[in-house]
């Protein structure tokens, strides 16, 4: 999204074309906004009614901050202005904040049937992981959202900048430790969980 938002910005001069890109890259980060609903209610709640229900609204919320988006602003791309950018950081926070808290509670019944030996320690740790990483994403997509409030003063203060980098950080660190960890983080893990059952 944002990588087709910068070549907008570069085609601003080409009639209609910079539009177009700036267009495709904000219809991208709204919806990217919104699937970590939809991710959540397919995997912890698939069976749930509300659930879908809640998926799709956050859903067709992102598409229609970004129509607005688009009638109000020509689909300029801006951080801090226009009646649709509070309502697009608002779905994303809480698409993050859901998939954090499924994660955390299954996290918590993966524990118990680990210490009786029926679930595996490594994809146990992985909701705990997934867990951290999603909410120091919905950390950094509040601090974002508070930010965008105050106006682009708030944007550029290090006071946001410095918490939205540290909880990017962990959002990277607890995601690359769940998808791709590294040996010596999964004998760790094995380690405790057998301490667990001793």
């Amino acid at each position: 999204g944002y990588a087709l938002i910068v070549a907008g910005v570069s085609l601003a001069a080409v009639p209609g074309q910079g539009v177009i890109a700036m267009g495709a890259g904000a219809l991208l980060l709204n919806l990217a906004g919104a699937l970590p609903a939809v991710f959540t209610q397919h995997v912890f709640r698939p069976l749930s009614r509300l659930a879908l229900l809640l998926s799709l609204g956050l859903l067709m919320g992102a598409g229609f901050c970004w129509l607005g988006n688009g009638a109000t602003m020509g689909f300029r791309f801006d951080l801090v202005e226009g009646t649709f950018v509070v309502p697009a950081g608002l779905i994303r926070v809480v698409a993050l904040v859901w998939a954090a808290l499924e994660s955390l509670a299954y996290w918590h019944r993966m524990r118990r049937r680990m210490r009786i030996g029926l679930a595996d320690p490594v994809v146990t740790n992985r909701f705990a992981l997934w867990a951290a990483g999603t909410g120091a994403g919905a950390l950094a997509a509040t601090f974002g959202l508070l930010a965008t409030s105050l106006g682009p003063a708030a944007i550029s203060s290090r006071w946001v900048q410095l918490p939205v980098s540290l909880a990017g950080l962990v959002a990277a660190g607890a995601f690359v430790l769940a998808f791709l960890p590294p040996g010596w983080y999964r004998r760790r893990v094995e380690t405790r969980a057998r301490a667990l059952l001793a």
